[in-house]
């Protein structure tokens, strides 16, 4: 087998392998654990010219339409997505998430369940300094910090664990494809937005969920106008997050009070998506 390339997305090694064998380049791929990509292979040694050129096109458009309709085509693209939960199981672990998720990620990750943990430890005039502003007081820009620490306070289990599972997949994605710099800078700008937003609804408040509805929006909106930035995420899964903000606006989950915070980190994410496209690493 001769190595042709590697991409860091089982669809679209899926999409590459079954476009190969359309036009009868016999390759496969496997996932490297090490280094968490997806090696492409060709079997065919005296066609390796042939799939050098192929791959490069592919690197320059992965998401052209050939490709996938490939999968289609060939009823690859359900097994792919299976695949996906189960190669390199190891890299579900704390330690490996931690390892591909870099800096920034870890950091904002970890102080939130920190202070979860904490919070019953210390009095209340800490946790309330960690607000955006105390009871009856109105916003002090001479005391910056309040508006974005609010981002790190959450106040139940399954908000804080939804919110960070979320947090990691996503903005680890972009530390690691775009650069730490981009999601510490989409992280402050969506976290003061949100919170600024929020604060015309309720004094106190807390969670990460507008910051992460931005890395969502900023994932999805970056992947559609700059391919080759390696973000990638499902048109589907972008629209039931859409869905979820549709029910809690309804109050069917009883998460109306949270909207404006959610949809102000949307609209922020979509925005950074369109400031930075220009200043996207282009290798695939």
């Amino acid at each position: 087998m001769k190595y042709i390339g590697s991409v860091d997305n089982i669809r679209l090694a899926q999409a590459f392998v079954d476009y190969a064998n359309t036009i009868q380049l016999n390759c496969s791929y496997e996932y490297d654990e090490d280094n968490a990509t997806y090696i492409i292979q060709l079997a065919d040694v005296e066609k390796l010219e042939l799939a050098d050129s192929i791959f490069e096109e592919f690197s320059l458009d992965p998401t052209n339409d050939k490709y996938w309709m490939s999968s289609w085509h060939s009823n690859k693209t359900s097994d792919s997505l299976t695949n996906y939960w189960y190669a390199g199981r190891s890299r579900f672990s704390l330690s490996s998430i931690l390892d591909i998720s870099g800096i920034i990620t870890s950091t904002v990750a970890l102080a939130c369940v920190f202070l979860f943990v904490i919070e019953s430890y210390f009095s209340q005039s800490f946790i309330n300094n960690l607000f955006i502003v105390n009871k009856g007081e109105t916003l002090n820009l001479s005391e910056p910090w309040r508006l974005i620490t609010p981002s790190f306070l959450h106040f139940d289990f399954y908000q804080l664990i939804i919110n960070i599972t979320i947090w990691v997949i996503f903005a680890g994605q972009i530390e690691r494809k775009h650069s730490s710099w981009k999601l510490l800078n989409l992280f402050l700008v969506s976290a003061i937005i949100s919170n600024l937003v929020q604060f015309n609804t309720m004094e106190y408040f807390g969670g990460i969920a507008g910051v992460v509805y931005a890395v969502i929006a900023y994932s999805w909106l970056s992947g559609k106008i700059t391919p080759s930035g390696n973000l990638n995420l499902d048109n589907s899964l972008f629209i039931f997050y859409l869905v979820w903000l549709v029910c809690c606006y309804f109050g069917i989950f009883g998460l109306q009070n949270t909207t404006p915070m959610l949809i102000s980190g949307l609209i922020t994410g979509l925005l950074m998506a369109l400031v930075q496209k220009e200043d996207i690493k282009k290798p695939l």
